[in-house]
Order: C-alpha cells, then sequence, then structure tokens
C-alpha cells in the first residue's frame, strides 16, 4: 500500500494515480497533492518508498531511464561510502551556474547532490521532518537544537506540538564551505517563519 511522509498528512490528494514503467526501476506510481496554492509531486515505488517530491509545474516530461557516466557513479560512491543502496533518480546539468545536480535516493532517502563543473562536490540537502532534523542537530552540536528550542519559545512556538510538527518542513544541507545548516519553515495559520541555523548555532531569519 502506497504511503505519503507524515509532513504531507494534512495535505489533499489527487484521486488519479498516474503509472509509469521505467526501465532501470520498473514501475513508478505518481500522485499529486495540494495545499492552498501549492502542489507537489510525489514519486513512489511500488513498496511505498517515496523516490521523489518536486513542486508541481504541470510540466508532463516523460521519466526516461537515466545514463550515468563512470565520473558521476565513481563520485556519488566516494561520497556515500556507508549506504547500502544508492540509486541515481535524474540527473540535469545547469549551463549558466556551471553545476550538476543529481537526484539520488540515498537508503530510501531522496536527495540532491550538486557538482561543480569540474566535478567536484558541492554540497548535499534532503528534507526530513522537525523530529528528525532535531535528532541531527543534537547528534551534530546541542547547542544548535537549544538555540532552535529558545528562539521557538521566544516567539511563542511549542516544537512538540503535532499541529507544529505536521507545518514544519527542514532541509538539511551540508554544504563544502559552510558545512552543514539547516533551514527550518515553520506555518502557523496563514503566515510562514523561516529560519536558517547553522553548525555553530547562529540564527538567520528568512524573507
Amino acid at each position: 500500500m502506497l504511503t505519503r511522509k507524515k509532513m504531507y498528512a494534512d495535505w489533499k490528494a489527487d484521486d488519479d494515480v498516474d503509472v509509469v514503467s521505467r526501465l532501470d526501476m520498473g514501475l513508478i506510481y505518481i500522485i499529486e497533492i495540494e495545499k492552498g496554492k501549492e502542489e507537489r509531486e510525489l514519486s513512489f515505488s511500488p513498496d511505498g518508498v517515496l523516490l521523489k517530491n518536486v513542486l508541481d509545474t504541470d510540466d508532463d516530461d516523460e521519466i526516461l531511464p537515466v545514463i550515468v557516466s563512470d565520473e558521476i557513479k565513481k563520485k556519488i560512491a566516494e561520497l556515500f561510502p556507508n549506504s547500502k543502496s544508492v540509486v541515481i533518480l535524474e540527473i540535469d546539468a545547469d549551463d549558466d551556474d556551471n553545476e550538476t545536480e543529481i537526484d539520488i535516493l540515498d537508503d530510501g532517502i531522496h536527495k540532491e547532490v550538486k557538482l561543480d563543473a569540474k566535478g567536484n562536490w558541492i554540497s548535499t540537502e534532503f528534507e526530513t521532518t522537525l523530529p528528525e532534523a532535531m535528532e541531527i542537530m543534537n547528534t551534530l552540536n546541542p547547542a544548535i537544537l537549544a538555540k532552535l528550542v529558545a528562539m521557538a519559545g521566544q516567539a511563542g512556538i511549542d516544537l512538540t506540538k503535532p499541529e507544529i510538527i505536521r507545518n514544519t518542513e527542514v532541509t538539511v544541507v551540508d554544504h563544502v564551505t559552510k558545512g552543514m545548516y539547516f533551514e527550518v519553515e515553520i506555518e502557523i495559520g496563514d503566515k510562514d517563519l523561516e529560519v536558517i541555523i547553522d553548525k555553530d548555532g547562529n540564527i538567520s531569519f528568512g524573507k
């Protein structure tokens, strides 16, 4: 049975499910979900693993097999040496920024890896739930979690409330020069609170 991430439990799902057969991955199930004006497209494997989560731009691009060079295969293997399974989902070369974006499935977690024009690693990022992000923060540096909780408390936000957990999205970014940092977006009513907290616990506010 297909399941969606808990963070999308309060989103409305389209009744239709698209089934795509991809040569290198077998069947893929695509579900469109919406919340207000935002629409997303979730792709699942037959056993319910979330393969991809992207904004729905109404582009009817056909899902095709990915042609992966030996250089990229080697680089991904170097970046994830302890992973049991790494599947390359998509490769997008951005000529304007001289970067290559690689969507992968790392032990069931969808991640985006960026490389520069020479194939050097720039960053890896992935979305996760608030509880999972808090565990990562506490392991990396307990001060990060303490400062996030303190900041939220000053704003009258209880990060342990189920409603807050459901309406919070966290992107974990590991960057070659900035190290690991967290982009946290908390939806409160019709307003969004966006903060970025780095590996040392420094907090900056988004737009």
